[in-house]
């Protein structure tokens, strides 16, 4: 679930628009631009993309356990174990995207600059990253999105709070796991 801020996405989706028409320095200073001016009516957008995101997730969840429904179906055809969906995305509700205590990766500190990236990753294995986009992904657009990836995926505290509870309840609940093998 993404929180829209005004001083996250709007800035976000101005420079990535703007940058093949105006170049980076110009980017940067109409994305800021457009911050300051969506601050006036931020908290519209804001609700609105916060309704939309929930939309989508909830659509997401019930798409994605269809599909392990018709998987378990076929599997049992077959005489195999079975497949286990757990939504949990709804949990994030308090700690989204551009909130004080997000438990998704966001950019770092919200520098719109850093490192020589626009928008830089606040994730642990971004240099890492760094390299093997830049040795796979040749065109631009390619390449930003390819240093970004962990943009809006659970960061420690997401993995800590949300999913490593909700499957190790899952779990116990479904007699995988007894409640004596629960950390």
């Amino acid at each position: 679930t993404i929180n829209v801020g005004t001083g996250g996405f709007l800035t976000f989706a101005a420079y990535i628009i703007t940058l093949p028409i105006v170049g980076q320095t110009n980017a940067l200073i109409i994305s800021e631009a457009v911050k300051e001016a969506g601050s006036l009516f931020g908290t519209s957008i804001k609700n609105s993309g916060a309704d939309r995101s929930i939309f989508w997730t909830n659509q997401s969840n019930k798409i994605i356990n269809r599909a392990v429904e018709l998987t378990n179906d076929h599997i049992k055809n077959q005489g195999k174990g079975i497949i286990r969906f757990i939504p949990v995305a709804h949990k994030f509700n308090n700690n989204s995207a551009f909130t004080n205590n997000s438990y998704l990766w966001g950019m770092e500190n919200g520098n719109c600059q850093k490192d020589g990236l626009v928008f830089p990753p606040e994730d642990s294995v971004k240099k890492e990253r760094r390299a093997i986009c830049e040795d796979l992904h040749k065109t631009p657009g390619d390449l930003f999105f390819c240093l970004r990836y962990s943009f809006f995926h659970p960061n420690i505290k997401g993995v800590d709070n949300v999913y490593v509870p909700e499957i190790l309840n899952s779990l116990t609940y479904s007699g995988f796991m007894g409640k004596a093998n629960v950390r």
